[in-house]
C-alpha cells in the first residue's frame, strides 16, 4: 500500500497524520483483537471501490466506499465494520475488492440527474478499486 501524508487527505478528517491507499486488490490491513466488533475508516469519493470484510480467514461481506460527490472538495469519511461477532479473539482483515462497484447503477437510484455527467468522468473514476484506509476501530474505540 502506498502511503499518503496528512497534506493530502486533510480538508476531509482534520484529525489525519498518515493514510494508507491501494487499487490493488487484496492489499489491505489485517489485525487482532479481543472483543465483538471491529473496523476501519476509509475516506469515500467518486474514485472509491470496494472492501472485503474477512474475519477469521472467512469472507463475511463486501462493503462499497463509493460515494458520488467529494464532501466540501475531498473525501469523506465512512466506516466499514464486521458484523457483530461472539466475544473473543478474532483476526479481522479489510482489503481492496476486485469486485467493481457499478457507480451508474448506484447513481440511477439515488441521483438520476447525474448519470450524464457522471459517465463523461471516464472509465478510470468508474472502474476504480481504490480504498484509503485511514485508521482503526475495537468495541467502538479508534485504535
Amino acid at each position: 500500500m502506498k502511503q499518503e501524508t496528512a497534506d493530502t487527505y486533510a480538508a476531509a478528517y482534520n484529525t489525519i497524520e498518515n493514510v494508507y491507499t491501494s487499487e490493488t486488490p487484496g492489499e489491505g490491513v489485517t489485525f487482532t483483537f479481543t472483543g465483538t466488533q471491529a473496523g476501519i475508516i476509509t475516506l469515500s469519493g467518486p474514485d472509491s471501490g470496494q472492501v472485503d470484510v474477512y474475519v477469521d480467514g472467512e469472507l463475511v461481506n463486501t462493503q462499497s466506499a463509493w460515494h458520488p460527490i467529494f464532501s466540501n472538495g475531498s473525501e469523506t469519511p465512512y466506516a466499514i465494520s464486521t458484523p457483530i461477532l461472539e466475544n473473543g479473539e478474532h483476526t479481522v482483515s479489510f482489503k481492496v475488492s476486485d469486485k467493481i462497484y457499478d457507480k451508474i447503477q448506484a447513481l440511477e437510484t439515488v441521483s438520476p440527474t447525474q448519470v450524464e455527467a457522471y459517465e463523461s468522468i471516464g472509465d478510470a473514476v468508474l472502474n476504480s478499486t481504490k480504498i484509503i484506509f485511514e485508521s482503526g476501530w475495537v468495541n467502538g474505540t479508534m485504535q
